[in-house]
């Protein structure tokens, strides 16, 4: 199985890294799925307080700043979104997490979650469904659920 592994640092200069599974990359494809890994990167921006410092697919393409860290000191990768999200076709569930949430984005009703509603929210939630398949399938996120030490 593809994917694309996404690196992050947090305000204490801490490293945690996210794996988004997406369709294995062929020469007929892989514009495509880079864009799409994009758009899911950019997202991914809006709704954590780390920085991502890099990026990689299969391939081992690489898009390096590594020694860079966030300035934001509310970025801390002992906290993360869990996100829940499910095959549309088999309906087998799964999950991954991506570290430092932007507190910013969570529900206003049940603070345990983010707000699905929120444009960030739903910019990431929309650039993830677009981009991560698992076995040729596409997937449904269900939630993003704040987790971590001290939360």
């Amino acid at each position: 199985m593809a994917y694309l592994q996404v690196t992050t640092r947090d305000y204490d200069g801490e490293v945690s890294i996210v794996r988004f599974p997406c369709p294995e990359l062929t020469a007929a494809n892989i514009v495509a799925v880079q864009a799409a890994g994009d758009t899911l990167i950019a997202a991914l921006q809006n709704v954590t307080r780390c920085i991502v410092t890099k990026h990689s697919y299969v391939t081992g393409d690489e898009a390096d700043s590594q020694l860079e860290q966030s300035v934001n000191a509310d970025a801390n990768r002992e906290a993360a979104w869990l996100v829940r999200y499910a095959d549309t076709t088999t309906f087998e569930k799964y999950t991954l997490q991506v570290p430092g949430p932007n507190s910013a984005h969570k529900d206003a009703a049940n603070r345990a979650y983010a707000d699905l509603t929120e444009v960030n929210i739903g910019a990431f939630v929309d650039a993830f469904e677009a981009f991560v398949e698992v076995e040729a399938n596409t997937v449904a996120v269900n939630s993003l659920q704040w987790v971590g030490r001290n939360t």
